[in-house]
């Protein structure tokens, strides 16, 4: 499965929690996504969207603050940063 989600805008924001300082958030139409180094979350409105299209479980465990944390991926993760 593939997935296409376009980004609208981001914010950086420093914590001291993160694990390289700081987290990404990556925001949609479709919902919020938040990169902290290599783990990936997603809020409740992303987490439907993935499941309403067919790849249900694709974020595991229960919300942590950021959302949900992705399950595994084939160490694909492609987008064009500026």
């Amino acid at each position: 499965h593939s997935l296409k989600v376009t980004i609208q805008g981001f914010q950086r924001l420093s914590l001291r929690t993160s694990r390289c300082g700081s987290v990404i958030h990556l925001y949609s139409p479709q919902g919020r996504m938040t990169l902290d180094d290599y783990e990936m979350t997603a809020d409740e409105a992303m987490e439907q969207y993935v499941k309403d299209a067919g790849m249900e479980g694709l974020f595991e465990g229960g919300a942590s603050g950021w959302g949900r944390r992705l399950s595994s991926t084939d160490g694909m993760l492609e987008g064009f940063f500026d």
